[in-house]
């Protein structure tokens, strides 16, 4: 059964990285700060620290268990057939949306540059007709690297995961160099002071987009059956 598993521990690391690291990264802040203002930054670190309990939860659970498809298999094991059904399906339905939702993204920033990509439609950014084509291709030509390519899908992963770190900490330096406005950072405290202010907060956690951006973790869940024990 080893034999059969090709996924090394660190290609399954940059995965992870490479689902977490998407489209909610980058626009989660904006939406979360439209909602709880300076104060998103704590709806960061709660969103962020409860995901980190759910994935290391799963970590554990999926080293004890290294069965593929595990946000499904688990809870069939700890609760039943008709949680595993309800969980699995959400699973499918959240995997399902991502590839979209990162296309869509990947066009919204490609547009910028190339406007005949989308338009606006009651302020909101919506795909024409060329973005549509654009956005078909682009589906296709992921799909075709998943399934036809074991290897080119391994090597696509390092490349996106440097790509990914090298955007990130040059997004870093830019923001610090260009233009950092420590006073924009006054109304957190605030925030805190208030309930509306963690209603926002809480609510920016749910609806910002945060969750959206923590959920990558799960790539190693669902992958641990085709995972080497030791790297190679």
């Amino acid at each position: 059964m080893e034999g059969l598993r090709r996924i090394s521990p660190l290609t399954l690391f940059m995965l992870c990285m490479n689902g977490i690291i998407g489209s909610g990264w980058l626009f989660a802040p904006l939406y979360a700060a439209k909602i709880a203002g300076p104060a998103a930054i704590i709806s960061w670190l709660i969103g962020g620290f409860a995901a980190i309990l759910v994935a290391l939860t799963f970590a554990e659970l999926s080293t004890l268990l290294p069965v593929s498809g595990g946000t499904a298999h688990i809870p069939q094991l700890s609760h039943g057939a008709f949680a595993s059904f309800v969980l699995s399906w959400i699973a499918w339905i959240t995997t399902l949306m991502l590839a979209p939702i990162e296309v869509q993204a990947v066009l919204q920033y490609a547009s910028m540059f190339f406007p005949a990509l989308m338009h606006q439609v009651d302020g909101a950014p919506t795909l024409t007709l060329w973005g549509y084509i654009s956005a078909g291709l682009l589906m296709l030509s992921l799909c075709l690297v998943n399934i036809f390519s074991y290897r080119g899908l391994m090597r696509f992963n390092f490349v996106l995961f440097v790509f990914k770190f090298s955007v990130i900490i040059l997004t870093i330096f830019a923001i610090l160099h260009v233009r950092f406005t420590p006073h924009n950072f006054s109304g957190m405290l605030s925030s805190t002071l208030s309930s509306e202010g963690w209603q926002a907060i809480f609510s920016a956690v749910a609806t910002g987009g945060i969750v959206l951006a923590f959920n990558g973790f799960k790539s190693g869940v669902e992958l641990a059956g085709e995972t080497k024990n030791q790297p190679t």
